[in-house]
């Protein structure tokens, strides 16, 4: 692994959502995105838009409700979007829309369902219910992302429980309007078998298609869907028992599938991709003691992967990049308290990555940047 030096050591703020940047390869000072009375933090969630516009949703665990916010211009706006008297906000998922606007599914914990919020053209946020779960059928615990086509549909991969709960079942939750103004005109339909647990690693659009992956056990093979089609069968990435934990997925522009998930049994960082003649390949990446929770993945057009993950032994963010048989070295981004959880990476216009992440040691989000600061640590803004 590549050494820290402790010269580029981050700075921690308490009960802060915490951004940092770089110009140059020089470190810029720690900036509070959102700070005030609450734990800013988990379940973060980040979008870029085309202009470089870094959009970030996550979930108030203090105060129980849905936190936004948008770096433009040098500073960073922040706003509750759904401060209601109820316990809503986990399982945060934000994608933008043809427009530019942005979208986020959350769960509501008190209501058993999973929301919608809608930033407006004039600035204020539309909420409604895209899945209710009042009936007994609820929203689990492994994310909701989800996907904004060219005609304004959003496309989701869901997953629900029974109230015990121990029982999962994927789902897709699509809205055909192509306004979105009605954030509650949702069709659900299951998309497999109940099992133990199921994973939703990825909502993304490529070739005009939405296309959602998952992941199940006690098989453990990777799914895939999309939005114009019935299943496609069950794809097998990694037939190994105890793979496909903590997935997260993407296409490239070529319609390569490219999967990151943590594999229990070796408790290493696996990569797998799918080619377009439907071949899957697949590598360890880190095979370190413990490592690869909280995985998060994004692909440049060119088709160079970026990974990131917590170790859980070290209770360190981690992140390496490149292609099937040649990811460079891993790198440590974070290793300051115990860093790395919910962990969401996106790739600004120039490739940089961005990293959002829980600091459960000051109760706070950060976001991280990759530069040259010797060691290859690296915390920054846009």
């Amino acid at each position: 692994r590549i050494a820290s030096s402790k010269s580029c050591r981050l700075k921690r703020l308490p009960t802060a959502l915490i951004h940092r940047s770089r110009a140059s390869g020089v470190w810029s000072s720690p900036v509070t995105v959102d700070g005030g009375s609450g734990s800013a933090g988990l379940w973060s969630s980040l979008a870029v838009a085309g202009d470089g516009t870094l959009h970030a949703a996550w979930y108030d665990t203090t105060n129980t409700n849905l936190r936004y916010g948008h770096y433009t211009g040098g500073a960073w706006t922040v706003t509750t979007v759904d401060g209601q008297d109820i316990d809503a906000g986990s399982l945060t998922s934000i994608a933008l829309g043809p427009d530019g606007r942005p979208h986020v599914l959350y769960r509501d914990l008190t209501n058993f369902d999973q929301r919608h919020a809608e930033l407006s053209a004039a600035g204020t946020w539309t909420l409604g219910v895209a899945y209710n779960g009042a009936s007994g059928s609820r929203p689990a615990s492994h994310g909701w992302p989800f996907a904004i086509l060219d005609s304004g549909a959003l496309v989701g991969c869901g997953v629900t429980s029974n109230s015990n709960p121990t029982a999962f079942t994927p789902i897709r939750i699509t809205n055909a309007t192509s306004s979105l103004a009605d954030p509650e005109d949702y069709l659900v339909e299951s998309l497999g078998a109940t099992t133990t647990q199921v994973w939703c690693a990825a909502g993304t659009v490529a070739l005009g298609r939405a296309h959602l992956v998952w992941t199940y056990r006690p098989t453990s093979d990777v799914h895939e869907v999309t939005n114009d089609s019935t299943l496609i069968g069950w794809e097998q990435a990694d037939g190994d028992d105890s793979v496909g934990q903590y997935p997260s997925a993407a296409l490239d522009a070529a319609g390569t599938l490219h999967v990151a998930y943590y594999d229990a049994t070796s408790t290493a960082v696996r990569y797998a991709r799918k080619l377009k003649s439907g071949v899957w390949e697949s590598q360890i990446v880190d095979n370190g003691n413990a490592v690869g929770q909280h995985t998060t993945l994004a692909v440049e057009a060119g088709g160079t992967v970026h990974i990131a993950w917590y170790d859980t032994t070290k209770d360190d963010l981690q992140y390496t990049r490149g292609t099937l048989g040649a990811f460079g070295a891993v790198e440590t981004v974070d290793e300051t308290g115990n860093v790395g959880e919910y962990g969401s990476l996106v790739l600004g216009p120039s490739a940089a990555p961005y990293i959002a992440y829980s600091d459960a040691t000051s109760t706070a989000l950060k976001l991280a940047r990759r530069a040259s600061c010797g060691s290859s640590r690296s915390v920054l803004p846009p």
